[in-house]
Formats: C-alpha cells, structure tokens, sequence
C-alpha cells in the first residue's frame, strides 16, 4: 500500500510538472518575502514564457487574498499589471505596497498571492475556446522580527 501511495504521488508531481510546462507560462520565484523595511522597494518577480510557445501571451498580474483570486483588495499593487508577453521572454513584474495602505497584522505575518493569468494571441476568425494559462505563488509580509 505505501508503495502504490509512492508510485501515485511521483507520478502526480511529474504530471504536475508537465501542466505547467504546457502552460506556456512560469513565474520565476516560488516565494515573495516582504519584511517591513521593503515596503518602499518592493519586491520584483519574474513571468517567463515558454521558449516552445508559438504566439505571444497577454499577461495580467495582480495581487490577492486568496488562492482563486477573487479577493484582490490588498494592500500591494504590481506593475506592470498588464502586459506583452513575447515567446521565450522574461518580464519583470514590481510588487509594491501602497502608499498609506494599512491592514498589514505587525505581530505576524501576513499571507498573499501573486497571480499571473496568461492568454494567447489568436486572430479574428478563430472562433474555438482559448485555453489560458495561469501561475501562482505565494507572497509573505512580516515585521521582521
């Protein structure tokens, strides 16, 4: 039995893996660490397409509360937050706090998401569903202490 849960969870981490590679995109960081003294910096993250993609993808990057994306009220923004994503490209992509933004808990951390959701270029006539692809990776904001 723990030889077939072994076997079962190599294979979901390969199948994983490739998900992501057809995909098209990847996001370059599979953390974001804030402390208190980067609020002014920010944080930079990259968004990587694929070098076998065959079109360019536009790109949007936000921010959340949650994993689906639904609650993107944070105090972060990026910027980019909407771009041109060329086949075989890097973009960099800037998670900074808002000025003046408060909400941030001081005696933890704090957990957030940053999302890249990528659609391909497709001409006028196409006229099948787009399949899109989609990132995401964590982000922590602490005090550090």
């Amino acid at each position: 039995m723990k030889t077939f849960q072994h076997v079962t969870f190599v294979l979901l981490l390969i199948f994983a893996g490739m998900a992501s590679a057809f995909a098209g995109i990847s996001i370059d960081s599979s953390r974001i660490i804030f402390q208190s003294s980067d609020d002014a910096r920010g944080r930079s993250v990259g968004v990587t397409s694929s070098v076998s993609s065959v079109a360019p993808y536009l790109v949007r990057a936000q921010v959340s509360r949650d994993i689906e994306g639904n609650n993107v009220q944070t105090p972060f923004i990026t910027t980019p937050s909407l771009f041109r994503l060329e086949p075989g490209s890097t973009n960099q992509v800037l998670v900074v706090k808002k000025p003046g933004a408060d909400g941030l808990a001081t005696d933890r951390e704090s957990l957030f998401y940053f999302r890249s959701v990528a659609m391909p270029a497709g001409g006028k006539a196409e006229r099948f569903p787009v399949i899109r692809g989609r990132g995401v990776t964590s982000g922590f904001h602490g005090n550090g202490s």
